[in-house]
């Protein structure tokens, strides 16, 4: 049973790699800085995001490795479409008064 949650921890972290692998691709003056306070927690946030939504699904049936890896690499993507889905401006910004 600790297998699929030790593969969909690993597929959320691999959500969080992707973006510091392409960072080094990068010209200097569009990388992210790495030793941004943000980074740290979003590494520990991913693995524990993806490993708890496969312990969610491990509860009703069994799953195959395939299955736990997508689930575990996804968990962040669920959690971040629906945090910007709750986050609505308040008022738009007219940049001209005849708008």
């Amino acid at each position: 049973m600790i297998e699929p949650i030790i593969i969909g921890a690993i597929g959320g972290l691999l959500y969080y790699m992707f973006p510091i692998i392409d960072n080094y691709h990068k010209p200097r003056e569009l990388r992210l800085d790495l030793k941004d306070v943000f980074c740290i927690p979003l590494i520990i946030i991913g693995p524990a995001l993806g490993s708890l939504f496969v312990y969610l699904h491990l509860t009703e049936t069994p799953m195959s490795k395939w299955l736990a890896f997508h689930i575990g690499f996804s968990g962040p993507l669920i959690l971040k479409q629906t945090w910007q889905s709750l986050l609505v401006p308040e008022s738009i910004p007219l940049t001209d008064d005849n708008q």
